[in-house]
């Protein structure tokens, strides 16, 4: 009986809200967001889910002059979440272009030294900036699973305490294998950050992202690409300078052009005088040399990096033209030095305040040149920290303000992309229509979802 009036009760709340909630909307300007709106948007933006019935429940008690305040204390309680904490390693695994993990696992093995590096700089609130500045070692599971090679690529620039640690570690993982496959010992509140491990260095030739082993992964390099791939990852996370390869006509060619390697050397000079048509073509192509200029001079910093890091650096310089058509060339003599000369320019900085715009406002809402400076102040005066930026994020009025769309102005294809992720989860599912094109099939379907669905 109990259950059964808790049901009652809970639906009854669900009914009031509704109607509390369309209330609100029907009063609510256009373009902005009502209490329960922002909220909405609040608790999907920063913990990946929607409010609970009680946080809703409390809001609609609230006074309706204190529901602002309400959910302004709300959003500090958000962001200062775990649930943030992972949400935050997703976006940077978007940035990255990394798959995301989940770290609720006792151990997951695609939990990389990525992963923990990211969810090591939003849980510590640390500076953004550390993304490049870390000098800090990570180890997570993976690298157990990859046996001593973790240790091999820190061995030339580690001393000998320091690469008796990281064996140490990889000891460690060994254990907590043991650990978790036996019921007794195994942990349910510990995730695959706590299995992690951080060693501390001072080295000049660590620059976080850049060294990790999981981002030189996940940007391999050949002898046609010579490091070109990780450079122009580079230039596209940090300076939102996004540059995609030519595709010339046949592998041959492709060859050529990377041995003539578009530098100012005398042998590339030479091998582009004897090169194909095609070669010569795009060597001298605007559009292509347009980015060989950038990538060129920064692609060497890789230089002979394979599977370990080396003691030294190739000096090289980080070369790009502002909007003004200002050439920028800061030369560099390693990678601590590389990370210093990308975090100081301007462009970095309103790079990732672009990055905080497109997770917390929309990448589809236009981001006009004075509220981009007045962010970048903002982004600059908290730190670059990134809880601190986002707290001031969620409380601005870009954020509280979404364009509204009446049902009868979208068409099929404006949400068709989305339906389409639908579709692969749910392609074989009975109950639910064909979603990938129209008329939606009805087989299948319940009366009231075919009406739903007419079209």
């Amino acid at each position: 009986m109990k259950t059964v009036i808790f049901f009652i009760n809970k639906f009854i709340l669900l009914v009031l809200l509704a109607r509390s909630m369309t209330a609100v909307v029907a009063k609510s300007n256009e373009n902005s967001l009502n209490t329960f709106e922002r909220m909405r948007r609040l608790s999907f933006i920063t913990r990946g889910r929607g409010p609970t019935i009680s946080e809703l429940a409390r809001v609609q008690q609230t006074e309706p002059g204190s529901r602002d305040l309400h959910v302004d204390q709300l959003a500090s309680q958000y962001i200062a979440s775990e649930e943030f904490n992972r949400a935050m390693v997703n976006f940077l695994s978007d940035i990255f272009r990394v798959k995301p993990h989940n770290i609720t696992y006792n151990i997951n093995p695609g939990f990389s030294s990525l992963h923990l590096r990211f969810y090591d700089l939003i849980s510590k609130n640390k500076t953004w900036d550390e993304l490049l500045l870390s000098t800090e070692i990570m180890m997570t599971f993976m690298d157990f699973k990859s046996g001593d090679r973790t240790t091999s690529f820190y061995s030339d620039i580690v001393n000998s305490a320091q690469r008796d640690t990281l064996k140490k570690y990889l000891e460690e993982f060994y254990i907590e294998s043991i650990r978790e496959k036996n019921p007794t010992t195994r942990s349910n509140d510990r995730s695959s950050y706590h299995i992690g491990r951080i060693l501390e260095t001072s080295s000049p030739l660590l620059a976080g992202a850049l060294t990790d082993p999981a981002f030189l992964n996940r940007h391999p390099t050949s002898p046609i690409n010579q490091n070109r791939k990780r450079a122009a990852a580079i230039f596209r996370i940090f300076l939102c300078d996004e540059m995609k390869a030519v595709v010339l006509p046949d592998l041959e060619s492709e060859k050529e052009l990377e041995l003539a390697a578009l530098d100012d050397g005398a042998a590339a000079r030479e091998s582009l005088a004897a090169a194909p048509d095609t070669v010569r073509m795009h060597a001298n192509d605007k559009k292509c040399s347009s980015c060989h200029y950038k990538l060129d001079p920064l692609a060497k910093v890789y230089k002979g990096i394979s599977n370990r890091l080396l003691p030294r650096t190739v000096p090289g310089q980080l070369t790009f033209r502002r909007k003004s058509g200002e050439l920028i060339k800061v030369p560099y003599q390693n990678m601590q030095e590389l990370a210093k000369a990308i975090v100081r320019q301007p462009e970095y900085a309103s790079c990732q305040v672009r990055h905080f715009w497109n997770l917390f406002i929309g990448q589809d809402v236009p981001l006009s040149a004075s509220v981009e400076k007045e962010l970048v102040k903002q982004f600059n005066d908290t730190g670059r920290r990134p809880k601190d930026f986002a707290n001031y994020l969620v409380r601005s009025p870009e954020f509280s303000h979404f364009p509204r769309f009446s049902v009868d102005t979208i068409d099929f294809h404006q949400v068709s992309g989305i339906l389409n992720s639908c579709k692969t989860c749910h392609d074989k599912d009975p109950l639910i229509p064909s979603l990938d094109r129209l008329p939606f099939s009805k087989w299948g379907i319940p009366l009231i979802m075919r009406k739903l669905l007419k079209c």
